[in-house]
């Protein structure tokens, strides 16, 4: 709920998305709204590239311009997908946890281009974790 939000009703009240960051070298946090709430996300990151970017995922895969609040884009899935993740540079979104297969995005244009097959079955109870060499 928006915090001018003095009532501090549900039943009128104004959903917000928001996410908390932790600094590991200070150990500093921060809660910070981004965006109104239109749909539900199972996950979501700020982008690697621009902190100012955050990314939400679930039935579609989402990015939001954080200090104005609103949604940018949004693409459309073929299907569910539970986790996000970046590759280094930030330029790149894996998106994973649900059936046999990782969809691959352009950050910028939130374009499809790539998806990877995995063997076997269902992965819905997996997490994606990324490893940088």
């Amino acid at each position: 709920m928006y915090p001018e939000d003095k009532k501090q009703d549900p039943a009128t009240a104004e959903y917000l998305y928001g996410l908390f960051s932790i600094d590991l070298k200070t150990g500093k946090t921060e809660t910070t709204d981004f965006g109104p709430l239109t749909e539900i996300y199972f996950s979501g990151m700020r982008s690697p590239k621009d902190p100012n970017l955050m990314f939400g995922v679930l039935n579609r895969l989402a990015k939001y311009d954080i200090k104005q609040k609103k949604m940018l884009q949004a693409a459309t899935l073929d299907h569910s997908y539970y986790c996000i993740s970046f590759n280094k540079d930030g330029s790149k979104i894996y998106l994973a946890g649900t059936f046999n297969d990782v969809a691959i995005f352009n950050a910028d244009s939130l374009k499809q281009i790539g998806s990877i097959k995995l063997p076997g079955g269902d992965m819905a109870i997996t997490t994606a974790q990324v490893f940088v060499r």
